[in-house]
């Protein structure tokens, strides 16, 4: 039942590091805005937010731009050598920590797919994810494609890779509990947020009732997905029908709602499930033969650590404490050492991806500027089409958000300090005054509501 295959955890690792390498360029892009000391969220600023634990991040350690800066080329660093294979268990390890230490810093732009993607890091090191396409494998037997006996895999930390994917999808679908998803409006509302809707999904909303169908589709899929997936371990067929189902859905996602790269993560992390039985049903419907240009050599013996065996019962003990805490009782299992650790490991929000309950308001940002000339101005150059408010960089959305949602002044004020800073710096004719407002619009009667978060000159 907890069986994987070497395969499957190769192409996990490398769909991962993609994800990561991929995760820290979009980051560039808003690298002087929210990781350094001049930008809108400073080191100071991510230490008060997590004053108990913030000396467990190596990101929080020094409020200096050169040492930021030499932290992030680390992460890209691991993050290739994981990729490629080498050193790959500490390569790994090297990459959870750097990715929840960056989260730490980049608090008020982190999204679900951060804590998907540190979820599945942390168990990377425990897995043989350098069996095949590996520096590593190709050290050892001189080839990247070596054939071992036998490809199957099973141990405690595949039983906790296995179950955490079944909690995520289980947990998606059980707090699915509000009246969109019962009435079947949930992909209605999803769709009528246009900061999350590509093209395409603005074109479903012509289907009310296959958009009314794929509201119950979804939620009953994610909760009976554990189910079908365990219990089919001896129907193969009916376990790469589920696999390949569910990766569908999230192409679906990537199709019609802008969700970063979160739907890749869930596919990379549907890859690492899939078994022996699942590639050779795959290599008969598409014809395929042949084993390709690999030496026959013997795996080394994986060695049994009974203290990691533990370490991985533990882990599974954990999650369903964490997710039974979280879900089912009034009072936390877990205590405040607990919790702790659950927020070093990000675990707290991972249950939670796919916006659980749509909203049900959209808006749009207005930002004007006067010049020392007199010239009125939108000063705000990330943002890429007024009209759907979708942003250049999708980091600005998830901050913009995070603004919203706290309506702090002192972030408030940082960011409009940024703006003006940023344009000052490009242009001859600087910016004097600045506003930066809200338009609600409420997605139930259409009604708008107004809210200014700044009003003034720019800020010293």
């Amino acid at each position: 039942m907890f069986t994987v295959d070497l395969r499957s955890l190769s192409l996990f690792r490398i769909a991962l590091s993609a994800g990561w390498i991929w995760m820290l360029l979009m980051k560039v892009g808003v690298y002087s805005a929210f990781h350094s000391e001049q930008g809108v969220f400073t080191t100071e600023l991510a230490r008060v937010l997590m004053p108990n634990s913030w000396f467990l991040f190596p990101h929080l350690w020094f409020a200096n731009d050169v040492y930021q800066a030499f932290l992030f080329g680390a992460a890209f660093v691991s993050a290739l050598f994981l990729l490629t294979g080498a050193y790959t268990r500490v390569a790994a390890a090297f990459c959870w920590i750097l990715c929840v230490s960056t989260m730490a810093r980049m608090e008020v732009i982190e999204v679900g797919m951060e804590e998907y993607l540190a979820h599945f890091l942390f168990l990377l090191p425990f897995l043989p994810c350098g069996s095949f396409l590996s520096w590593d494998a190709y050290r050892r037997t001189g080839s990247l494609l070596p054939r071992y006996p036998t490809t199957d895999f099973r141990s405690p930390w595949s039983a906790a890779f296995l179950v955490s994917l079944c909690l995520l999808y289980f947990t998606a679908g059980f707090l699915k509990d509000g009246i969109t998803w019962q009435n079947g409006s949930a992909m209605r509302f999803v769709l009528s947020y246009r900061q999350m809707t590509t093209e395409a999904g603005r074109f479903l909303l012509q289907f009310p009732e296959l958009l009314k169908a794929s509201t119950y589709l979804v939620r009953w899929w994610e909760l009976l997905f554990p189910f079908l997936f365990l219990l089919s371990y001896r129907a193969p067929r009916l376990r790469t029908a589920v696999l390949l189902g569910t990766i569908g859905l999230h192409v679906g996602i990537a199709i019609f709602m802008e969700h970063l790269l979160l739907p890749y993560l869930c596919i990379a992390g549907l890859l690492g499930a899939f078994r022996r039985e699942q590639w050779v049903l795959l290599k008969r419907a598409f014809r395929l033969s042949g084993e390709g240009r690999v030496r026959a050599e013997p795996p080394a013996e994986p060695r049994k650590w009974a203290l990691s065996n533990l370490a991985a019962l533990g882990f599974i003990a954990f999650m369903l404490v964490a997710f039974s805490s979280e879900n089912f009782l009034q009072r936390p299992l877990l205590g405040k050492v607990g919790v702790e650790i659950q927020t070093y490991l990000r675990l707290q929000y991972q249950w939670k991806f796919y916006n659980i309950n749509p909203p049900f308001d959209d808006g749009e940002w207005r930002i004007h500027g006067s010049l020392e000339s007199g010239r009125e101005v939108q000063p705000f150059l990330p943002l890429l089409d007024p009209s759907t408010q979708h942003f250049a960089n999708p980091y600005w959305f998830v901050f913009s958000v995070t603004l919203r949602r706290f309506n702090d002044p002192h972030l408030t004020e940082r960011f409009a300090r940024f703006i003006c800073r940023e344009w000052n710096h490009q242009n001859e004719d600087k910016l004097r005054a600045l506003q930066i407002a809200y338009l609600e619009i409420n997605l139930w009667n259409g009604r708008k509501t107004y809210h200014p978060y700044f009003e003034g000159s720019c800020p010293n």
